[in-house]
């Protein structure tokens, strides 16, 4: 059978291509105790070849202790496809990408930090192809011109080796959203991955658009998505979450989004759309702080909105210029405060030992903490430099940082304050570190708007708990131990830093603030 297609106009166009196997994984992650969410990337692509006609299967390894070399050697695909998202997922990646070269099957990487790392996936062998940007349309034509064994120098968006060199083909223009499939949910599980939040006791996950215009320091979105945000026809959206929730029982729905709605108008639409929908789901998104008003929150939630992420990262103005975030401390005060007032959940995230921070920019991260804790289960993490962004590309300029070589050197930190970029004593990171992660597993914030109904889903506490044994249940016997064993030693590191240094916590004001 014969299969490809094109677009013409807003027509998805057939032509002729024998039908090629791919197995796409979604590599295992080290030391990750969060459940496992769904590979909203991979199963774009997935569902994009699959309407061209191609046999796909998707195996997420973080959501299923499946073994890739039964996968491999009972599907026999003619191709392999690799998600490389996080440093945390290396050892995986090379274990996969071995197996399949062993098979004599080809590899083709993609994701942010497959396309940060290009050369070294080359050079080091455990890549034959890199998808640079996003896959969809890059897979499908490398798919055509191996089987018609035509040069693969004409596939936009492409990197691999001829000889010793390294070739980059022409780049790809982003696809619109309108050319964008469909998920086909039975590409994967979709009950494996619910879990709780607030307000739903099942929730799932979608996109709506891809990109971000924003230009923060730290992110990956200026390499990879050059700042170009692009939305996808909602109708399409409408009908992912309406399977979610009528065909598998999703009671709330998640947008993964970078940033949901960058304007009143752009927000407004897709709340009427939703509440139009007339479902019995509840949803989040992530939102940027300093946009929106307590009319529009309150709005938001009518139409359904319990939750919503907040990037915060620093309480310092200072810290804040200097990494590009381009809002200020009481912006997310007042967004906070009114998020909550609302009857909406918010889960603001901190970033700790920034480039050149010092103790007085974590004493005002540690205050904007104390300040929104009444409201808000913030959330911190130590700073793990990605590969290919603006902050990584001044540490490699200021000598802090050595270029990875070779892909067994990407172990980058991961919530760990392996390499402290701060002026600030490792030490003193820790225990204020400590202090927020303690205060957000037991800050029991409820909804304002139901502290006294007995609305289903889960308080904040119970659902960190929930996702840690919810991640155990998609590991396999081998990394249970581990898991637990890691658990257990961040666990112990934690109370470590509470208990003693009491000139620390002085000196930052880590005393939790009364209600």
């Amino acid at each position: 059978m014969e299969v490809g297609c094109r677009f013409e106009g807003m027509n998805i166009i057939f032509e002729g291509m024998n039908i090629m196997k791919v197995v796409l994984f979604s590599p295992r992650a080290q030391k990750d105790r969060e459940s496992a969410v769904f590979p909203l990337g991979l199963l774009s692509i997935a569902s994009h070849l699959k309407r061209c006609g191609h046999s796909v299967k998707l195996v997420d390894r973080n959501a299923s202790a499946k073994d890739y070399k039964n996968v491999i050697k009972n599907f026999k695909p003619d191709i392999v496809g690799i998600s490389f998202l996080s440093t945390k997922t290396t050892e995986d990646v090379i274990a996969i990408s071995d197996y399949a070269h062993s098979k004599g099957i080809p590899v083709i990487f993609g994701n942010t930090l497959a396309s940060a790392t290009a050369d070294v996936l080359l050079n080091d062998g455990y890549a034959d192809y890199v998808g640079i940007g996003e896959g969809e349309f890059i897979f499908e034509d490398l798919l055509k011109a191996l089987e018609k064994q035509t040069p693969v120098r004409e596939v936009k968006g492409l990197a691999y080796k001829e000889g010793d060199e390294i070739v980059y083909t022409e780049p790809r223009p982003f696809a619109e959203g309108w050319q964008l499939p469909v998920i086909d949910w039975t590409l994967i599980d979709p009950l494996k991955y619910a879990q709780p939040i607030y307000g739903c006791k099942k929730m799932g996950f979608v996109y709506a658009s891809k990109g971000c215009p924003g230009n923060c320091a730290f992110c990956f979105n200026e390499v990879f998505h050059k700042r170009e945000r692009r939305t996808r026809p909602y109708e399409k959206v409408v009908n992912e979450i309406r399977d979610l929730v009528e065909v598998y029982g999703f009671d709330g729905i998640f947008f993964g989004d970078e940033l949901w709605s960058v304007s009143r108008e752009e927000l407004y639409d897709k709340c009427k759309v939703i509440k139009e929908m007339n479902l019995p789901f509840v949803w989040g998104c992530h939102l940027k702080v300093g946009m929106y008003n307590q009319e529009d929150y309150h709005f938001m939630y009518e139409c359904g909105c319990r939750w919503i992420f907040y990037g915060v990262e620093s309480g310092s103005e200072r810290i804040l210029r200097q990494v590009n975030k381009r809002t200020k401390p009481e912006q997310a005060i007042d967004t906070i405060r009114m998020t909550y007032e609302a009857g909406i959940m918010t889960l603001p995230s901190f970033i700790i030992g920034f480039p050149d921070e010092e103790e007085e920019d974590l004493r005002q991260t540690v205050e904007l903490i104390k300040a929104i804790q009444p409201y808000s289960n913030a959330k911190a993490f130590f700073l793990s430099p990605l590969i290919g962004t603006q902050l990584y590309s001044y540490l490699i300029e200021k000598d802090v940082l050595k270029k990875v070589e070779h892909t067994g050197q990407l172990d980058t930190q991961w919530n760990e304050v392996k390499n402290n970029y701060s002026n600030i004593p490792t030490k003193e990171l820790k225990v204020v570190y400590s202090h927020i992660i303690w205060w957000s597993i037991t800050n029991n914030v409820k909804n304002i708007k139901e502290k006294e109904s007995k609305k289903k889903g889960y308080h904040h506490p119970t659902k960190v708990m929930l996702s840690v044994l919810g991640r155990m249940k998609q590991s396999s016997i081998k990394q249970i131990v581990p898991n637990v064993f890691n658990t257990a030693s961040e666990l112990a590191q934690i109370l470590y830093h509470l208990l003693f240094f009491p000139k620390i916590r002085k000196k930052y004001g880590l005393k939790r603030p009364r209600k």
